[in-house]
């Protein structure tokens, strides 16, 4: 895709049918050598007298993106969920705009023998969001194939669950954005060109969420020929991200990291904060 601020990876269009087929890609990194698993044998409060043990596997991937606690905070959540302990903590546990599909217990998956947590894949729209396959082995022997979907607002943050879904259900997390849409995310980075170009950083600025890091590409001011070409829009918890593309004739002074020319810039605009803004911002020849 070329390059983008921050050295935020931003090309995840494919990562859903890849995802989809292997069950298993890890986004920063290759999966560690080591596995890391671990069990509970606590009853839960509905289970027959005779006790019954779920084991919780976690396969978190030890790369840059995860945080420490990543694990045994994934393992306080499927304790939760399976009705093996009576608490959780929603705010620690839960993101603030997740759908109620992660809330312990809304599902009803019973109590299966073994959950497997494996590291999945992930993209950073200026916040890091992470899928991770997750398979239910029931008592009977068939099993049960999941998606678990959860969110780093903050570089070295905690993953917080964001959803939940069949894995049979992943394809309707994102769509395609018709080039002629006149969508609200394409419309601010059009106000986000128009600003720069005629001076007005402060302004440009403004239409930046503070998650992205808010250093518009002054250059942008000698854009001509601007062109949007649609994009693709992913649903995660109760907010959207637009990962729109535009196109433009932008020169650049001599020795940055951009080049002149005809330039690809590739947008991510969410309703994250409330109001459309623009989370992240690259581009490429």
């Amino acid at each position: 895709m070329g390059e983008s601020e921050g050295g935020v990876d931003m090309a995840w269009r494919s990562w859903l049918p890849v995802l989809l087929a292997a069950g298993l890609v890890t986004a920063y990194g290759p999966a560690p050598a080591a596995q890391m698993a671990l069990a509970t044998n606590t009853r839960s409060p509905s289970a027959s007298r005779s006790e019954q043990r779920t084991s919780i596997q976690i396969d978190l991937s030890a790369s840059n993106g995860t945080a420490s606690d990543n694990t045994l905070r994934m393992r306080q959540y499927w304790k939760a969920e399976l009705g093996l302990t009576e608490g959780f903590n929603r705010k620690t546990l839960i993101w603030r705009l997740a759908t109620s599909n992660v809330l312990p217990g809304h599902l009803k998956l019973g109590h299966p023998r073994t959950v497997k947590v494996e590291s999945g894949g992930g993209w950073g729209p200026g916040v890091v969001i992470w899928y991770r396959p997750v398979t239910l082995v029931m008592r009977s022997g068939s099993k049960q194939h999941w998606l678990l979907v959860t969110v780093q607002e903050r570089p070295g943050q905690s993953e917080q669950m964001a959803d939940l879904l069949q894995q049979a259900r992943a394809a309707t997390l994102q769509h395609e954005v018709s080039a002629t849409s006149a969508t609200a995310a394409a419309q601010i980075v059009r106000r986000y060109f128009q600003a720069i170009e005629r001076g007005r950083i402060a302004s440009a600025r403004a239409l930046m969420a503070g998650q992205g890091g808010k250093s518009p590409d002054t250059g942008l001011k000698t854009a001509k020929n601007v062109q949007f070409h649609g994009g693709t829009v992913a649903r995660v918890g109760r907010a959207l991200f637009y990962d729109l593309a535009f196109s433009a004739d932008v020169r650049y002074p001599q020795g940055t990291p951009r080049t002149s020319g005809r330039n690809t810039y590739f947008f991510v605009v969410s309703n994250l904060n409330g109001p459309w803004q623009i989370l992240s911002e690259g581009s490429g020849p």
